[in-house]
């Protein structure tokens, strides 16, 4: 988990909606339908630019623009493949709506997942099978592997990777070559018992370095206390409102003054205990986020 703190947070409004009632028209124009016609009372509107996903058709998932919509249809300008509903689908606007309230003191914790973008295959940079590799015991200096068939240049082998043998009698073993001729692999002395031509011996060697890519998958929220940009808003627990955590906080940004925010979408946890009337919550909770976080940056008026 990776946490990040900070003093000035911001709650707003969130068009979105989840549930198994939507589906997918081929109809040009294509559409959303919803037969629970919770479109409009999710808050979206004319012009919005949504993320949908849960679709098992690929192409109807992805970010797209509402060209208009009323509460049981999404007009959408992009084709879409005709798929009934009973997927869970969420669609959600990609911006904030309206203020509602600011927080005092914060800290997230993101999950993060790390994809390994290569396999063990991927790492075999060079290899060479052959009946024609030796190994010569350099007697103190250099040891050296020889290939009679000149095959270790053209098979991709450098110097300063490791290579790994087996198949040998006596070398079965890894190392790594400070020098690559056509016939001659070079390795440190000691290395290698003297062995003669015969066996069917592979080489291999490896580039060692790993691509991963890290992908935020989800957060969550402790925060110290709100208060309300209006009178007490209901509801407002238990539902989804779009959060921005400050890093770096300017009320009008600009080029030589960036404000530094993470934002996405949440939800704030019903408090058992009541609450104090008034417009400031003087008591910690948490929120549960939906999706990721995602680090922005602004240096121009809000």
């Amino acid at each position: 988990m990776a946490a990040t703190t900070g003093e000035i947070a911001k709650v707003y409004t969130a068009a979105y909606i989840k549930c198994k009632t939507i589906a997918a028209i081929d109809s040009n124009p294509d559409t959303y339908t919803d037969s629970g016609n919770g479109f409009v009372t999710a808050g979206f509107a004319d012009g919005d630019v949504v993320t949908i996903s849960g679709f098992t058709t690929s192409g109807n998932n992805g970010v797209k623009t509402i060209v208009s919509v009323v509460a049981g249809t999404i007009t959408l300008g992009t084709a879409l493949t005709a798929e009934l509903a009973g997927d869970e689908v969420i669609i959600v606007k990609n911006a904030p709506g309206d203020l509602r309230a600011g927080i005092s003191g914060w800290t997230t914790d993101e999950s993060v997942d790390i994809a390994e973008t290569t396999d063990f295959d991927d790492l075999v940079s060079a290899t060479k099978t052959a009946t024609t590799i030796a190994f010569v015991d350099g007697a103190g200096s250099d040891d050296t592997i020889t290939d009679s068939g000149n095959g270790f240049v053209a098979a991709g082998f450098v110097a300063g990777k490791e290579i790994m043998i087996t198949g040998s009698t006596s070398n079965n073993l890894s190392t790594t070559p400070s020098i690559v001729a056509v016939g001659v692999l070079t390795v440190p002395t000691g290395t290698l018992t003297g062995e003669i031509a015969g066996d069917t011996v592979t080489i291999k060697q490896f580039d060692l370095w790993k691509t991963f890519t890290a992908e935020l998958k989800e957060w969550a929220a402790d925060i110290d206390a709100m208060w309300f940009v209006d009178t007490f808003p209901q509801p407002f627990f238990g539902i989804p409102h779009w959060f921005r955590f400050f890093i770096r906080y300017y009320a009008t940004p600009s080029g030589g003054s960036v404000a530094i925010y993470k934002e996405g979408l949440g939800i704030i946890d019903n408090i058992s205990t009541p609450l104090v009337a008034g417009r400031l919550i003087k008591q910690p909770f948490k929120i549960r986020g939906i999706g990721s976080l995602t680090q922005r940056t602004k240096n121009s008026a809000w």
